[in-house]
Parts: C-alpha cells; structure tokens; sequence
C-alpha cells in the first residue's frame, strides 16, 4: 500500500499493480518501470487467442512502490516508454503473429499486413507506455548477471 508523500511525478511510478480480466477473471501483477502514468485496461495474456479479454487495474489503494531499482521476474509483464520505432516493430511482430489465424480478426479487418501496422501505429505518442516482458525490454534485462538469468530461465529462485 502506498504510503507518504510520493517523491515520483505519479503516484503509479514504479508500482506493481493487480490487473483482472472481466472475460475469464485471470489477474496479473504488473510492474511500472517508470515514472510515468500507466494504462486503466490491457489486453489480458489469458484470453490472448480470442483477441477479446480486457484487463482492469483494480485494487489502487494496494499498489505496491517498488522504487525503480526492483528486479522483476523475467516472464513479468512490465510497463515501459518505447519509442515510435520500438512501437512499429512490435506491433509488426504482433501483425506476423496473429496473421493468418483463423481465431484473430487481424486478417479480415485490414486487408494486407502493411495497413495493419500502419493503422496500429496511427495513434501512437512519444512516451506512451506498452507492455512487454521483463525479459525483452533492454533496460530491464541487463540488471541480471548471466547466472541470474540461468537460475531464472530454470526456476532456481527469481533472485539472485
């Protein structure tokens, strides 16, 4: 629970936070890596296939500060700035993967992968967060050491 006088710009800066699918009520505890404002709903890693599940942050009041030292677990979600080419490479990544699958509606709603991606990015503004894991953003994946990450990829303790 968040307590005092935050020294951070908002009050979600580095927080882990519960997130909750009104879909299949799968719940999700996801780090903001920054001192910046993070997104009221997600799209939920449960009910990902069927493009249709949406996370809420829920529980505010028990928000946890981290400090921005914290190390998440590798397969956490986590909230990070990305730039706009960041942003375009993973939403083409996103556009590749879903591309094709009888269950996603990416195919049939934009016609050709190209205007996906374009129509995906149309929106974006510097300094938005995303969500990604631990594990893939840079600035979280250098702070473990090799050894760390062997015990993490194996299940021998989350830290080292």
């Amino acid at each position: 629970m968040l307590q005092g006088k935050p020294k951070f710009q908002y009050v979600e800066a580095f927080c882990l936070m519960l997130y909750a699918c009104e879909e299949c009520g799968h719940r999700e505890i996801l780090w903001n890596s920054r001192d910046g404002v993070t997104p009221f709903t997600i799209g939920c890693t449960a009910c990902e296939m069927d493009l249709k599940g949406t996370m809420s942050h829920i529980n505010f009041a028990q928000d946890y500060r981290t400090g921005p030292k914290y190390r998440p677990w590798s397969a956490m979600r986590i909230f990070v700035n990305i730039s706009k080419e960041q942003h375009k490479v993973y939403k083409t990544a996103f556009v590749n993967q879903w591309w094709g699958d009888p269950k996603s509606m990416i195919q049939q709603t934009y016609g050709t992968k190209e205007k996906a991606v374009e129509e995906l990015c149309k929106d974006f503004k510097e300094g938005e967060p995303d969500v990604c894991l631990a594990s893939q953003w840079p600035e979280e994946a250098k702070k473990f050491s090799h050894e760390q990450k062997m015990r993490l990829m194996t299940g021998n303790g989350r830290h080292g």
